[in-house]
């Protein structure tokens, strides 16, 4: 009979015990789903925070690069007037000057080499190389 006493003693304290640990588990996983509730719902508020900043600086860059690709259109079509006055007074320089420049290298030389018409030649040459570079060339085939 002691024997008997000493085994359901041992039992009723091994159920108590078993009692206590589920108690305890049943607290805790109730703890642990309060924060996972907790944490997927921070984790919510914290996407849709970062997915209105990232519309945002969408925004943001989207109108920056207009506005970049607009003064990039405008920088160039600039440019190209700008060349285009500089080809246009050129070619009027080159009218005006062409005449004088041949007539000087045909008949200014027939009195021989002076120090001007050395100069003269100077002159031609850093012309002729002027509108060489600043200047188009016009298709030979056409």
């Amino acid at each position: 009979m002691n024997l008997d006493f000493i085994a359901f003693t041992f039992l009723i304290v091994v159920i108590v015990a078993l009692t206590i640990s589920i108690i305890n588990l049943k607290m805790r996983n109730r703890r642990l789903a309060k924060e996972l509730i907790q944490s997927t719902i921070d984790h919510n508020i914290a996407l849709t925070m970062l997915a209105e900043e990232l519309k945002k600086k969408e925004n943001v860059s989207v109108e920056k690069t207009d506005g970049f690709l607009k003064f990039i259109s405008e920088s160039r079509d600039l440019a190209f007037e700008y060349i285009e006055k500089v080809q246009e007074s050129l070619i009027k320089f080159k009218n005006e000057v062409d005449p004088e420049i041949d007539y000087m290298l045909t008949y200014g030389t027939v009195a021989g080499d002076s120090l001007s018409s050395k100069a003269f030649q100077k002159i031609d040459k850093a012309y002729k190389k002027l509108l060489k570079d600043a200047l188009p060339q016009e298709d030979k085939k056409n």
